[in-house]
């Protein structure tokens, strides 16, 4: 089409988003020769997919013109035509925290992608149905997901030893009436991994003390020094609880 017109020589042009490669990024602005065009090399597609175009070098034309850009939401704006990818990038995206971490959810979508299919195996619920929900929680709310991830490596908690279990489970056991020692344990574990609620109060403290306690079936599990310590109905319940609170807060 270009030879119908005579055109000697073309200007690359790259699609001013986020989403463009890196290749086409570099590419963008550069001028060739129309006779040394290569598919791949300096002339669209470079790649699967690609979506950069060219345009007749023609400086009269291009003068005072505009080229589409889009905006962190998706939407269509309006730039300088005179401005190169990076030049754009720089003034439209590195001064934009939101479309900054747009670029590296896009950027990171095959690995998150993955990460996520493989945390619903491990975690079920906890993470969100939608894989979108699921890049927001991992960068906009960094500590819920590690949170997650701590409590449901506690559920593989043990006590310091066999004859710390068999003392713990000899001298509670009568509270809870589980058949074996080993039912003690797992409903420990369980509990040890359960999300705050409003019947499950949690805390951690600096050291890594954890203290779980479920207000509705009064059963507190203590866990400290990468062991559980115990796991028993208080006489005193709730208010237990809050001693436990109180003085691990204040040793602080």
């Amino acid at each position: 089409m270009y030879e119908v017109f005579d055109v000697k020589d073309y200007e690359y042009l790259a699609t001013l988003d986020i989403k463009t490669s890196e290749i086409c990024r570099n590419l963008d602005g550069k001028k060739f020769s129309l006779s040394e065009a290569v598919p791949g090399v300096n002339y669209p597609p470079m790649h699967p997919h690609c979506r950069s175009t060219t345009v007749p070098v023609d400086v009269d034309d291009l003068e005072d013109s505009v080229r589409i850009a889009r905006d962190e939401n998706g939407k269509n704006i309006y730039v300088d035509s005179n401005l190169s990818y990076r030049e754009w990038y720089k003034k439209y995206v590195e001064t934009n925290p939101q479309y900054l971490l747009k670029e590296k959810k896009w950027k990171n979508r095959h690995v998150d992608k993955k990460q996520y299919e493989d945390y619903k195996i491990k975690y079920g619920k906890e993470i969100p149905k939608s894989f979108e929900k699921f890049q927001n929680m991992k960068y906009n709310n960094t500590n819920k997901l590690e949170e997650i991830k701590e409590r449901h490596s506690l559920k593989k908690s043990i006590f310091s030893s066999e004859k710390s279990l068999d003392g713990h489970f000899n001298k509670h056991n009568s509270e809870f009436g589980y058949k074996n020692k080993e039912e003690y344990l797992k409903k420990s574990q369980e509990l040890l991994g359960k999300a705050e609620s409003e019947n499950i109060h949690r805390y951690k403290t600096k050291s890594g003390r954890h203290v779980v306690y479920d207000k509705k079936s009064n059963e507190i599990v203590i866990y400290d020094k990468g062991k559980i310590k115990t796991y028993m109905k208080p006489n005193n319940g709730y208010e237990y609880y809050l001693e436990q609170y109180r003085k691990d807060i204040e040793n602080e």
